[in-house]
């Protein structure tokens, strides 16, 4: 039928990865992420809002800079809604996760992203 996949057997693993999500992602408006490594079938996901589960390993940076490129970019979104004469909601999830990128991140291999952290959870406690 001209496809290179088997829509019948993408929609089965959609729903087997569905399904691991909701019992897996057990908090509200938590931030996670999902992961494969290439050439494995097994998934990985990760809360980067549970900054005390996790320890330093070959993930801590990568988790890190994740974290804090998701809390940028949010910060962003909320700097605009606010300047629209929106709400501004944003504030503690940022907050959380330019603590949770800080907690992790190797400011000797970062220092910049480090610093521009700081900075960003600062805005974000003060606003």
């Amino acid at each position: 039928s001209g496809f290179a996949f088997e829509p019948k057997a993408v929609m089965e693993t959609a729903s087997s990865i569905l399904h691991f999500l909701q019992t897996n992602c057990t908090k509200d408006a938590g931030t996670y992420w999902l992961c494969r490594q290439a050439g494995s079938d097994e998934i990985q996901l990760y809360c980067l809002d549970d900054v005390d589960n996790r320890q330093r390993n070959a993930l801590s940076q990568p988790i890190g800079l994740l974290c804090f490129k998701i809390a940028r970019r949010l910060q962003l979104q909320d700097r605009q809604a606010c300047a629209a004469g929106g709400s501004c909601k944003q504030r503690g999830r940022t907050a959380r996760l330019f603590c949770n990128a800080l907690a992790v991140l190797d400011d000797a291999v970062h220092p910049n992203v480090v610093s521009l952290a700081h900075e960003g959870l600062a805005d974000a406690m003060v606003g």
